[in-house]
């Protein structure tokens, strides 16, 4: 009863959606220039006979893709970036979050790096925004892998969400449906023999926007679908629950006030959850840039051929001129001429220009950005960065929404780390292992707050899109100490060939990492007698006058004491000079020789014993 309920809604959504999935398959035609994509092939009802009416008709690609250029530009300036997210302690978090946020921050850039999501997912995720004007990312445990965390792309299309509870943007319950072949469905959900008889005997998907009406594979295609109801605030708690149709796979209470997935918007609307894409931006001009074309493609092959005038009785056979490659023609009275006309009107030109300079700026980009060429007459580096300043403050708001988009990936990471407790390789770090329970916080995953920490991405839409720009903004940023050398090569701007960067910041980091550990576990660790001791010292004095002076736990604080008397000791010793050989008349008498000099007055820290009280309570 529940599966049917489940399909049975998921249908009566799916119905009255027809309109908006016509829309979004010719959004994805216009982008891509190809007929039919997959995803539009099926859908869970029957589909209109208006629909069926519109399969026979023929698309044809544009001649002129504007729309695609425009979006090349925005992947470019936009897309390819790679916010990191930091994570910043809150006072309310303690000592703890000091000292666990920066190792909270390299889990989530260890999450995104593990799971490709840069090198395989960001770039097509903004293709989805500008496409459809809404992309999604799914955060969730690896269905194959358990506690592993896993970031997957999931299209606009899959979510079913009904339109009284989306009217202002925050639904209450959402369904996800997929279709799968019945052999993967029995591969990865068939583990008993029920199961398989539930998959096989499933009810199949009705062809969509596929086209060809022998086609009969669809029988073999079974929607799958994922429902969340998030709790209400009487008390009633949410659901979560995944079926086929007749059979429940899983069914849970949900205690979550969010849905699993992070949305992207390329332009929010008002009264929709989903956003207005670039293609529907500029779809109406780019229309007209096709009509043109098209018009101007007939006319020059009406027109454009080269003709013959000849006179009547001149004697010239037309076999001579027309299709010969040169030779010679005899004539008589009047030569032939060759007349060559304009195919074009200058106007249809304009026209054209027109357009396309109307699409460019509809969607923000100019002309020369298109091209690929600065505007003429700017030749000073100054007027070249000013003038790129002004084409990026035309994104800049689109380039908040990616930052925002990343973190909240980031923060789903974390929400679903808290369930799994997955150990993540950190492939920027030579594989370093990084344990969830190593660096967690407080932090309540039904509503993804914390009062320890909070996260923020690295606002890269105040930098310039250009390389140069951007290098010469980090190295200013750098010098002025508004960053740091990890933040500047986290930004990928600053190369570290071969770990280079590890290596010349391996002693700072080492003894970072054992103050760190040695805070967060509440265990003394002793010094290395192989680094820079006078660095250890300099560094474990700072993080004590620093720690001091907030709400540091006194047992800490003699921690570090002890670490500081330790590396004053190892100081020590290494200076000592070693004994000299003994004179030809063995070791000088006792009390001959220099008189010893007073001692060192010992220094305060030295004076106080590692079990004493800081402080009189």
């Amino acid at each position: 009863a529940l599966a049917n309920a489940v399909v049975t809604h998921a249908q009566h959504i799916e119905r009255y959606r027809w309109n908006d999935r016509y829309a979004s398959h010719i959004f994805a035609r216009y982008l891509s220039g190809r007929e039919t994509q997959g995803g539009y092939s099926y859908s869970l009802v029957q589909r209109p006979a208006a629909i069926t009416r519109s399969m026979t008709a023929q698309w044809r690609a544009p001649t002129y893709n504007a729309l695609a250029t425009c979006a090349d530009i925005y992947s470019t300036r936009i897309f390819k970036n790679r916010p990191y997210v930091d994570v910043l302690p809150l006072a309310a978090g303690g000592f703890k979050a000091r000292i666990r946020s920066k190792y909270l921050s390299r889990f989530g850039d260890a999450v995104l790096a593990s799971t490709q999501f840069w090198d395989e997912k960001a770039e097509v995720l903004g293709l989805d925004a500008m496409e459809q004007g809404t992309a999604v990312a799914k955060i969730h445990e690896d269905d194959a892998q358990k506690k592993t965390i896993a970031i997957s792309r999931v299209l606009v299309d899959e979510l079913l969400i009904s339109d009284d509870e989306a009217l202002y943007g925050a639904p209450a319950s959402l369904l996800q449906r997929v279709f799968m072949h019945r052999r993967d469905l029995i591969a990865r959900y068939g583990k008993t023999p029920e199961l398989i008889a539930a998959i096989e005997r499933a009810a199949s998907v009705h062809p969509a926007f596929a086209s060809g009406s022998g086609d009969t594979t669809y029988k073999q295609i079974v929607p799958l679908i994922e429902g969340w109801a998030k709790p209400l605030s009487d008390g009633t708690p949410g659901r979560h629950v995944l079926c086929i149709p007749g059979y429940v796979l899983v069914d849970e209470e949900y205690d979550r006030h969010f849905f699993p997935f992070a949305v992207l918007k390329f332009r929010p609307m008002t009264q929709s959850w989903r956003g207005q894409g670039l293609v529907e931006q500029g779809l109406s001009l780019q229309a007209e840039v096709d009509r043109i074309m098209a018009v101007m493609s007939e006319s020059s092959e009406r027109v454009a051929y080269p003709r013959v005038a000849m006179e009547a009785g001149s004697d010239v056979h037309i076999e001579q001129l027309a299709g010969v490659p040169g030779g010679a023609y005899v004539y008589t009275q009047t030569k032939p001429t060759w007349e060559t006309p304009a195919a074009i009107n200058p106007e249809t030109w304009q026209y054209l220009n027109f357009l396309e300079d109307k699409l460019f700026k509809r969607l923000g980009i100019s002309l020369n950005a298109a091209q690929g060429q600065r505007p003429a007459g700017l030749n000073s580096g100054a007027a070249i960065m000013a003038n790129a300043q002004i084409e990026d403050s035309r994104h800049v708001d689109l380039a908040q929404r990616w930052e925002d988009f990343i973190t909240q990936i980031v923060m789903l990471v974390f929400a679903v780390a808290e369930d799994v407790k997955p150990r993540v390789v950190d492939p920027a770090r030579n594989g370093e292992v990084i344990d969830w329970d190593d660096v967690r916080l407080d932090f309540d995953p039904r509503d993804l707050t914390s009062s320890a920490f909070r996260a923020r991405a690295f606002p890269m839409s105040r930098l310039p899109h250009t390389v140069a720009g951007k290098e010469q903004q980090v190295a200013d940023w750098l010098a002025n100490g508004q960053i740091t050398r990890q933040s500047a090569m986290r930004l990928g701007l600053m190369p570290d060939i071969e770990g280079a960067g590890d290596e010349h910041s391996a002693a700072e980091d080492a003894i970072d990492y054992t103050l760190d550990k040695m805070l967060d576990k509440g265990k003394f660790i002793a010094p290395t007698p192989f680094g820079d001791l006078a660095l250890t010292l300099q560094k474990a004095q700072s993080r004590f006058l620093r720690e001091s002076t907030l709400d540091t736990p006194k047992d800490r604080l003699r921690l570090l004491m002890q670490f500081i008397l330790a590396t004053q000791e190892m100081i020590a010793d290494s200076t000592q000079p070693a004994p000299g050989p003994m004179g030809p008349g063995g070791p000088p008498p006792i009390g001959v020789g220099p008189a010893p000099g007073p001692a060192p007055a010992p220094s305060p820290m030295q004076l106080a014993p590692a079990s004493a009280p800081l402080m009189a309570a």
